[in-house]
């Protein structure tokens, strides 16, 4: 219902993290994350690595309800790739 439409697409890889210091040893330095001072730069809304936004970080925001921002953000970043 709703006349929603439904665009899949297929993802490179999906990594779960857990921790609270922020470390990526799987992503080549020479991407440009840049980690300190408990943060991750540079980003969009503290989710899209602003160099490729097709790289989502989900979860670094530490003063929120986490659930709760989890869930927007996964349905943003699941929205914006699929085109929308």
């Amino acid at each position: 219902g709703g006349g929603e439409e439904i665009v899949s697409q297929p993802l490179d890889a999906v990594v779960f993290c857990t921790g609270y210091d922020y470390k990526f040893p799987f992503l080549d330095s020479e991407i440009g994350v840049d980690v300190r001072d408990r943060g991750v730069r540079p980003l969009y809304k503290h989710m899209y690595f602003t160099k490729d936004p097709s790289l989502v970080f989900i979860g670094l925001p530490w003063k929120v309800a986490p659930f709760t921002m989890f869930d927007c953000q996964t349905r943003h970043a699941g929205t914006s790739a699929g085109g929308k």
